[in-house]
């Protein structure tokens, strides 16, 4: 095994980076346009319908390490998991219900943390067929409840003014990130997660059949839209060959999730190389959650200061709120181990060894 740098946390610093990237994404989107025709526009709009999924991919990719720690055990992974998923599912609820029009992944986090409980402790062969039959299955079971009830499954926003019932229905079927699809990065993750990442190897493949993937998905998807035509905008089986962002769509899904391992793969490498020069970013990964929340709601109380309508207008926004947060996380993390909203993730584990000390 070839040893690598990692972060003051003994985390490989590479996953954290992989998350800043996530999250930055996930700002672009939110801060300026995602529909430009325009060469600048479209390279703006690149984060869009990639972002979430490589953040949903390296929280697989987290959950496995954190059940092969040394220090793990079944029911103390059980237990964080379990306060993760409560944790997170109110705070999605009420961020969502800010109703500015931004979608919140939250609510599936918690779900996907519930099913990791079980999930991580399934064989390979099982994580990859989970994997391969959802990646097929999840987007034709989505496309067939959305040409029953196209008005349920119209990525409507799961927020504290539903009901249990909608609330679940949407978090497994029909909402903006719904199990049935979301699954497939997830799954993934855990997967990738069992593997020596450390290892050069293992980040090539990664990088290869990432973008070997993603470029066939691209490739697939022109060729059949030029041969059967664009898809109508009534719901319609022709929309399986769609790759539009987020729509759930099996060659969206695959090209994203192959997208997503790619980036993983380098930001992994690149971390090897950047070293302390990394450290704001790596510390903006490692605070991804705080970053998260803290932008969803930074967005809600000035909407007009922090969103644009011009591409480099926005890039600049993104920067200056990245740049501005990481400084604040270089700073915090110079008395305290983890980011403001992380500390309360890991309140289990810290209640358990204080109460391990004390008898």
């Amino acid at each position: 095994m070839t040893a690598v740098p990692t972060s003051r946390t003994g985390r490989l610093e590479g996953i954290d980076l992989a998350r800043a990237v996530a999250m930055i994404g996930m700002l672009m989107v939110h801060v300026g346009p995602t529909g430009g025709d325009d060469p600048l526009g479209r390279l703006y709009a690149l984060p869009h319908g990639h972002a979430s999924v490589l953040f949903m991919l390296v929280a697989g990719v987290g959950v496995s390490l954190l059940a092969g720690s040394p220090q793990a055990t079944v029911a103390g992974t059980a237990a964080q998991l379990a306060w993760r998923a409560l944790l997170l599912l109110p705070l999605g609820l009420a961020l969502q219900s800010l109703d500015d029009g931004r979608l919140v992944i939250l609510q599936t986090y918690a779900l996907m943390f519930l099913l990791a409980i079980g999930a991580h402790r399934l064989p390979d062969r099982v994580l990859l067929c989970v994997v391969g039959v959802m990646a097929v299955g999840g987007p034709i079971g989505y496309l067939y409840g959305k040409l029953l009830d196209p008005v349920t499954f119209s990525r409507v926003g799961i927020g504290l003014d539903q009901s249990p019932g909608g609330i679940l229905h949407g978090l497994v079927l029909s909402g903006p990130y719904p199990l049935i699809t979301w699954i497939v990065p997830f799954a993934l993750g855990l997967w990738l997660g069992r593997h020596d990442l450390h290892a050069q190897p293992i980040r090539s493949r990664m990088v290869l059949a990432g973008c070997g993937v993603a470029i066939a998905t691209a490739v697939t998807a022109g060729a059949l839209q030029a041969w059967l035509q664009e898809p109508r905008v009534q719901p319609g089986w022709d929309q399986l060959i769609l790759m539009e962002p987020h729509s759930q769509m099996p060659l969206w899904l695959a090209g994203s999730t192959a997208s997503a391992v790619a980036v993983l793969g380098l930001t992994l490498m690149i971390a090897d190389r950047g070293g302390h020069r990394l450290w704001p970013l790596v510390a903006t990964g490692q605070a991804a959650l705080t970053f998260y929340v803290g932008h969803l709601i930074a967005l809600a109380l000035w909407p007009r200061t922090l969103t644009a309508e011009q591409p480099l207008q926005a890039l600049g926004i993104t920067l200056a709120f990245t740049a501005a947060f990481a400084a604040l996380m270089v700073g915090w993390r110079r008395l305290h181990a983890r980011g403001p909203l992380e500390i309360l993730l890991q309140l289990p584990r810290n209640v358990a060894q204080r109460w391990r000390s004390l008898h």
